[in-house]
């Protein structure tokens, strides 16, 4: 038996001088020390085992070490005979169980050594691989399957007209196509551009049907143009529900969207159930200008050849009608244009543009006496009574006193290069100009355009000016926050930079025009009231008269040395349209928008697209009304904060997505960079007041220079003249 130096126990089979537990402990921590003493250990050999059912090992039992001959001292014979049969009756014992044990260690073995083993990269960017893959493939799926949804909404939200195309021959009506023609819209679209998007559909259905073209050929009928006036649409009968003839022109005044109309319908139960259910109008379209009788035969010369056929005489007092030759004018079509050669099948006009030019050649064939704004109706269908004329000089008494003051000036006008750079141009020809006398007399006095005196804002006064070239709108500061004066410098930077901004903006808008024609898009007409206009200095040899006195009136026919001239718009019967509302919204709701109002914000999100310029400065052109280089956002306005609010909530829609605008701009423009001039400038994203003086800007441009000098625009402060929000802006 031998004794191990360490823990000085005795083991009959000790091998070595050291136990297998004291072995284990050299070098180990005490946490690894308490783990290996926690294990078992053989009493015959001292080795320490993971796994060990009996006080001997299988090693020992085998070699004949009994348990009597391990710490005799320690048991008395009781504790002997307990330990001698307990690894007798363990499995341990057995060749089976000694099998399980060395199977579990070594399954706890490799499970151990699998789980601490580091990956190889190859594996690990493989497997990353594969996740990434997984979770596209999931987000793909979800994005097709969403907009699978989104469509299916869309397509079970639009109303479609049912259209049976009839044809009247010899007084009964044919039908022209064996099947109904479907033509759909959205809610929103307006009634007028759904029901002629249905004759355009209507025409374009009849140029492809067989049986259409057989009818043609054998009545010798020309082609039908299907307008508005020349067809007769009606109600289909079904069950319930008789024909009832529909008059769209009656009803494009009073309902203005496609939605509404259907609505009124459902709601008047004038549409069947099976058209309820598939949202759809179910109409009659008859042809009457074909309609052929025994009575009249003429010859009618088309842009192909002679067609022979048989028409009815319309009714002379018929103003709804037109003929054959007023057919084929186009928008840009002249007479001397009409025998072109067109394809008889091949739809290449717009029926909506050619019942405008219907309206306009009808107005002007017919000699009608049409009533000015100032007349009054008679009792008598064709009687008008006008008021009297009144000439410019009516009523003045002699002509020796002149009622204008002249003054001589220098023009100040701006280049807008192809790239959007502003070239400052000084003339020195001398012009002159005539304004009213004493027109500073009418500002306060609630009598609106008299005098010379056209208006006020709440930054500047309007008054007339004539020169050679024409008749302008001349402006000063004034109005509600300048009514005391300025200072002349105030004055002449402030116009200065009104003119650039006015022209820039123009700029912008030429532009968006421009990306409207490369996509063949067609925009109402828009355009700034910027050409000609300029900055005009007057040349004053004795300046010393000085400013009257603070609440005394003001008789000075031009007060400041400097004014803004834009040319003079004749606004009679003419309203002024407000797109937006104080916070920048459309003040009109969904249902209620035209067509102009999505242009409209289609311009405004084009410009906050492509108008910011990063060269010695940060300039977002927002709104044209803008009257200073102070880099302060007018109270009013609210600034930054109303153009990223319009940045957050705009949604494009189908004019921003015709002019590829969609999904374009940027989530939110950075604040203004700081001014050195600034003093009172606020560390805060939302409203600045403004500065009570602006920073002078000579070091822009020479004052005293007459050539074209290349001027950074520095950034520009929006201030409305009479807008409740910050896109309002002037359009004809």
């Amino acid at each position: 038996m031998g004794t191990c130096s360490g823990c000085h126990t005795s083991y009959p089979a000790l091998s070595s001088d050291s136990c297998g537990r004291c072995t284990k402990l050299q070098g180990k921590t005490e946490t690894e020390c308490r783990a290996i003493k926690s294990r078992p250990q053989c009493r015959g050999c001292s080795v320490v085992y993971l796994n060990l059912s009996g006080p001997l090992c299988g090693r020992c039992i085998a070699n004949g070490v009994k348990v009597e001959d391990t710490y005799e001292e320690e048991f008395d014979d009781s504790a002997v005979e307990d330990l001698t049969l307990e690894p007798e009756a363990g499995p341990s014992t057995t060749v089976s169980g000694l099998m399980q044990c060395a199977k579990s260690h070594r399954a706890n073995a490799t499970i151990h050594r699998l789980k601490k083993q580091p990956k190889n990269p190859g594996l690990i960017k493989s497997d990353d691989y594969k996740a990434l893959r997984q979770l596209a493939h999931k987000a793909s799926v979800k994005l097709s399957r969403k907009k699978t949804q989104d469509q299916q909404v869309l397509e079970n939200s639009r109303i479609a007209f049912m259209i049976y195309l009839r044809m009247c021959i010899n007084s009964r009506a044919v039908a022209a196509c064996p099947d109904a023609i479907d033509f759909s819209a959205p809610p929103t679209s307006k009634l007028e551009d759904a029901v002629y998007g249905m004759l355009r559909e209507v025409e374009k259905a009849f140029a492809e049907s067989p049986l259409a073209r057989k009818l043609v050929k054998e009545h010798n009928f020309t082609r039908p143009s299907f307008l508005l006036d020349d067809v007769e649409i009606v109600t289909k009968e079904s069950k319930a529900l008789r024909s009832e003839r529909i008059q769209f022109k009656d009803i494009f005044p009073s309902t203005r969207t496609f939605g509404k109309y259907f609505e009124g319908l459902k709601t008047a139960s004038k549409l069947s159930a099976a058209d309820i259910q598939r949202r759809s109008i179910s109409i009659k379209l008859t042809d009457e200008e074909n309609s052929s009788t025994e009575d009249s035969d003429e010859e009618i010369t088309d842009g192909v050849g002679q067609y022979k056929g048989k028409r009815k005489k319309r009714d002379s007092d018929s103003s709804n009608k037109r003929s054959r030759v007023d057919t084929d004018l186009d928008n840009d079509q002249d007479v001397s244009e009409l025998h072109s050669d067109v394809e008889p099948v091949q739809v290449t006009r717009s029926a909506r543009a050619r019942q405008k030019k219907l309206d306009i050649k009808s107005s002007t064939r017919q000699p009608a006496i049409v009533a000015a704004p100032n007349a009054i109706l008679q009792q008598g269908p064709n009687e008008v009574e006008f008021e009297l004329f009144h000439t410019p000089y009516h009523c003045q008494p002699h002509f020796n006193t002149s009622r204008y003051d002249t003054f001589l000036f220098q023009r100040t006008s701006c280049i807008i290069t192809p790239d959007g750079e502003i070239l400052i141009h000084h003339s020195n020809v001398n012009e002159l100009i005539a304004v009213h006398k004493n027109w500073p007399a009418y500002c306060n006095q609630r009598l609106g355009a008299v005098g010379g005196y056209l208006g006020k804002g709440t930054r500047k006064w309007g008054f007339k000016g004539y020169t050679a070239l024409g008749n302008f709108v001349l402006f000063h500061l004034g109005g509600l926050h300048f009514f005391s004066g300025v200072q002349q410098s105030f004055n002449h930077t402030t116009l200065v930079d009104e003119l650039k901004s006015l022209l820039i903006a123009d700029y912008h808008l030429n532009i968006f025009k421009k990306r409207a024609a490369h996509y063949g898009v067609i925009l109402p007409r828009i355009r700034y009231n910027a050409e000609g206009a300029f900055v005009g200095e007057l040349i004053i040899e004795d300046d010393t008269i000085p400013a009257p006195s603070y609440g005394a009136a003001d008789t000075r026919t031009m007060p400041y040395n400097t004014f803004l001239a834009t040319r003079l718009l004749d606004l009679t019967g003419r309203v002024e349209i407000r797109f937006t509302d104080l916070e920048g919204k459309l003040g009109q709701d969904v249902t209620d928008q035209e067509e102009v109002d999505h242009v409209f914000t289609a311009f405004t999100h084009s410009v906050l697209v492509n108008s910011i310029f990063l060269d010695d400065g940060e300039l977002v052109l927002y709104d044209p009304q803008v009257h200073s280089v102070s880099q302060e956002w007018s109270l009013a306005d609210e600034g930054r904060v109303i153009i990223n609010r319009f940045l957050r909530q705009h949604q494009c829609n189908e004019s921003c997505r015709k002019l590829h605008l969609e999904g374009a701009s940027p989530k939110s423009i950075p604040p203004l960079p700081a001014v050195e001039n600034r003093t009172d400038s606020k560390a805060t994203d939302e409203i600045n007041p403004p500065l009570a003086q602006l920073p002078s800007v000579q070091q822009l441009f020479n004052m005293q220079s007459t050539g074209s000098v290349s001027v950074v625009l520095p950034p520009l402060s929006t201030r409305p003249i009479h807008s409740q929000g910050p896109l309002c802006i002037g359009m004809e």
